[in-house]
């Protein structure tokens, strides 16, 4: 999909294995061949997926349960790219995970991985749960239910 002159998207191939490939681009029609840049992409496959966690906010020290898929007896969760101190691996479909203690956060991005160097992006948020002191104002985490008469 041509964008600009210095901006242009394309549709990657499905893959079976895991590589990396050289892309390049070229102009169709014309004479000027085909770009010589060497940046590479590289193909993953069996990336883990996380559909959900339980409970979604808990204290560091706590273990929560991640759910969703492509886990692996080496897979271990990461908060906001921080190691979880214990991951225990359940099934492909489950992971245990230790909450890390974060000071002052609020909140994390969990993702899993085999690797990591190799995290894949995330979009399950984990809050992290701390009792008021005298200068914290409560604030609302949840309505349950979200809706009613």
């Amino acid at each position: 999909i041509y964008y600009s002159s210095d901006h242009v998207a394309c549709y990657s191939p499905e893959v079976l294995e895991a590589q990396s490939v050289a892309v390049e681009v070229g102009q169709l029609g014309g004479d000027q061949g085909f770009s010589t840049d060497g940046v590479t992409f590289a193909f993953h496959t069996n990336i883990s997926s996380i559909n959900r966690i339980e409970p979604n906010w808990a204290q560091g020290g706590d273990d929560i349960h991640v759910v969703g898929s492509a886990f692996t007896a080496t897979s271990e969760c990461f908060f906001g790219g921080f190691r979880s101190p214990s991951t225990t691996f359940v099934s492909e479909n489950e992971l245990i995970c230790t909450v890390p203690s974060m000071g002052s956060k609020a909140s994390e991005i969990v993702q899993v991985a085999s690797d990591p160097t190799h995290l894949p992006g995330g979009h399950v948020v984990f809050h992290y749960e701390r009792g008021l002191s005298d200068i914290d104002s409560p604030a609302v985490r949840e309505v349950v239910p979200a809706r009613g008469p």
